[in-house]
């Protein structure tokens, strides 16, 4: 049996999600995630407008407090997992290969490609200033550009797990994704393009970024063995954070 689908049914009989249906449950999560990412730039500037910067920094300080206690007591609910039923279905669970499968080499390999999606991403974080300051665009412009980004980059998640879903190549899926993300963003970095074609060019990127997401998630459950997916799965995102530290200096313009 393929590792994909060993992966695949064991994180289904953990999570009650058919193994068919792994990558969309996938692309609902990063959808989450990623509308969450774009509603939060308008919410945070609404709540600066009645409650001042440190209010509204206040306030998303204290909703992540709020998330956490929900998670810690809704958690076992939320996830639907059954111990015994897992106990019962997996009886060699303890038996299953952990920390031992990390130093393999698809496994070392897979926190690089997180470095560099982490690396894109500071598109997130600059992207307002530096079109500021590459073609001294209106704040509001800029603002839009990157909201289009965001809002096609939840909005593709969707698709990609359908995408996913019918695909089994999906190291050709985030390839090409990564591809026409970049090459999206050539023009707006060496041009000074107009309203239309900018904020068309950043939804384009974003898009493309979205659809190769739960496809990511697929290539690290094609590497990693039943009983051992939150192991390296935790390991391979710490790239995340490395990206996330490497890109500043890089980026800032």
């Amino acid at each position: 049996m393929p590792p994909l689908t060993i992966a695949a049914e064991t994180r289904a009989s953990d999570t009650r999600v058919s193994p068919a249906r792994v990558s969309q449950a996938y692309s609902v999560h990063i959808f989450a995630g990623f509308a969450g990412t774009a509603a939060t730039p308008a919410a945070v500037f609404l709540l600066a407008a009645y409650l001042g910067w440190r209010g509204a920094f206040l306030a998303a300080a204290a909703l992540g407090i709020v998330v956490a206690a929900a998670i810690m007591l809704l958690g076992e609910a939320m996830t639907g997992r059954d111990r015994a039923r897992v106990s019962r279905d997996d009886p060699d669970a303890s038996a299953q290969p952990g920390w031992r499968l990390l130093p393999s080499m698809p496994v070392l390999l897979s926190p690089l490609f997180h470095i560099l999606l982490a690396m894109t991403g500071s598109l997130q974080t600059y992207g307002i200033v530096a079109l500021e300051t590459l073609w001294n665009l209106p704040l509001s412009l800029a603002t839009s550009a990157l909201t289009a980004y965001l809002a096609m980059n939840a909005a593709a998640a969707l698709v990609g797990g359908f995408v996913s879903t019918r695909s089994s190549r999906h190291d050709l899926i985030a390839v090409v994704g990564l591809s026409i993300n970049a090459l999206s963003l050539v023009p707006i970095a060496s041009f000074d393009l107009g309203a239309a074609a900018l904020i068309g060019l950043m939804g384009l990127s974003g898009f493309f970024n979205g659809v190769l997401q739960p496809s990511r998630d697929m290539i690290v459950g094609a590497v990693t063995s039943p009983g051992a997916f939150g192991k390296v799965f935790g390991f391979v995102t710490t790239g995340f954070n490395i990206g996330g530290v490497i890109a500043p200096p890089f980026s800032a313009p």
